[in-house]
């Protein structure tokens, strides 16, 4: 009946550990059912069959759990700690609930069966044993100990055999060496203390190893950025240069040169915005506009703000300066991105839409401002639904659109919606020239 008992209590200490491990080992329901049904049979048939002491039993059982768990991770060097932490977790209640009795009393309460002290010892075992799982489980969720162990990708083979062959020489001297129970004290704490040593010295280095690659791998993400940032800094200031060309040739009037240069600048840029929103850039017959859209709409995406951009028609601005134009639009789009990013959902439209009377220039924004807000209000100096603002920008819209008869804009306020717009009426004479 005793190794009965023992029996039963080495299987629950390692099908128990090995549950307690089963998601972030990432082992299936029938995993664990082959697992616990292989390891039982194993162990009684090694006990009762083969008559094989339960001590070595106990050790056979590490190598079967060892020997499951590689051939689950395929990895020697996970495979060995995991199943040397599950030891020294089981270790901690056997030492506790018999060593200690031994070494104190001189009884050992599993060599010979006692009811119901046998049965008690038992159930305080598994009750001791399950409270160190737990404990476990909470540390290990915190440091995430086992999950880095997994991450390993060195195989450190030579740290894994001398491992698993100096845990059989300490247990086998643990098993045979003691005379008594001071013998047996001290053989337990050197066997805890090495364990422990092991699995601390085995936790450094892999996590010393994993921290190296996650810097490697950083630092070539770093470069990539790098090297995508000096790309976008370039387009940006051989951008600037070309527009400063196209300024230099309109102010000296010679036309056909600004033409040409307006051609290439679409066609340098069109390498850049290959996106159905980047090329509709290219229907703006504008370069300040267009810098200043694909500037706003990079923005937009480093902010994760959704933004549907679209152009109907060839947008060529005759009946307003446009400079004026572009703070215009400069306004109407950073007054959307600040509004928008208040909402639960922030989410822009914008659209520039050309026939034959003329160009407006629409951008709608999700918003959460007071529905009784009266579009009139956000006109006003200084106010802003926006703490810490100053509230300029539309009201800088009204005097930049008020010095143009042929301009106006709208302002719309809807259940979730803002929508903003300026409208250019075509100068016919203009046209005409053109």
């Amino acid at each position: 009946m005793d190794k009965v008992l023992i029996c039963i209590l080495m299987l629950v200490n390692y099908i128990l550990g090995v549950s307690m491990l089963k998601n972030t080992l990432s082992l299936k329901k029938m995993d664990m059912l082959y697992f616990s049904s292989i390891v039982t049979v194993l162990a009684f048939f090694e006990t009762f069959v083969l008559n094989i002491p339960t001590e070595v039993v106990y050790l056979l059982l590490v190598t079967q759990t060892g020997i499951f768990l590689y051939l689950k991770l395929k990895k020697l060097i996970s495979a060995v700690l995991v199943t040397f932490i599950l030891y020294l977790l089981s270790s901690v209640p056997w030492v506790l609930s018999s060593d200690l009795i031994i070494v104190a009393f001189g009884l050992d309460p599993f060599v010979k069966f006692i009811w119901p002290e046998s049965i008690l010892y038992a159930v305080f075992e598994i009750g001791l044993y399950l409270f160190i799982l737990f404990s476990f489980r909470r540390i290990d969720k915190k440091y995430k100990i086992v999950s880095l162990i997994l991450s390993t990708v060195k195989k450190h083979l030579f740290l894994s055999w001398y491992i698993c062959f100096s845990f059989y020489i300490i247990y086998l001297v643990h098993l045979y060496s003691f005379q008594n129970q001071v013998q047996l004290f001290l053989i337990d704490l050197v066997l805890g203390l090495y364990m422990s040593a092991i699995v601390i010295f085995s936790y450094a280095l892999v996590y010393s190893n994993n921290q190296r690659i996650k810097l490697i791998n950083l630092n070539n993400i770093i470069q990539e950025e790098k090297g995508e940032l000096e790309e976008y800094h370039s387009f940006r200031h051989d951008y600037k240069a070309l527009l400063l060309s196209l300024s230099t040739l309109l102010e000296q009037q010679r036309t056909d040169e600004a033409l040409a240069l307006i051609r290439e600048i679409g066609s340098y840029s069109n390498q850049y915005l290959s996106e159905k929103n980047y090329q509709d850039l290219l229907k703006i017959e504008s370069t300040p506009v267009q810098a200043i859209i694909l500037e706003r709409l990079k923005q937009m995406a480093s902010k994760n703000i959704m933004c549907r951009f679209n152009v109907v028609g060839s947008i060529y601005i005759n009946s307003m300066d446009i400079w004026d134009f572009v703070r215009c639009i400069d306004i109407l789009l950073n007054n959307a991105m600040e509004a928008t990013l208040e909402a639960k959902n922030p989410y822009i439209t914008i659209s520039f839409v050309a026939d034959e009377i003329g160009i407006s220039f629409e951008v709608s924004n999700t918003y959460t401002v007071n529905k009784k807000l009266a579009a009139n209000q956000i006109l006003k100096r200084k106010y802003s639904t926006k703490e810490g603002h100053k509230g300029l920008g539309l009201n800088n819209l009204s005097k930049i659109v008020s010095k143009y008869n042929r301009v106006n804009y709208k302002l719309a306020l809807g259940e979730t919606l803002f929508t903003a717009s300026v409208n250019i009426i075509f100068d016919k004479k203009s046209m005409l020239l053109v």
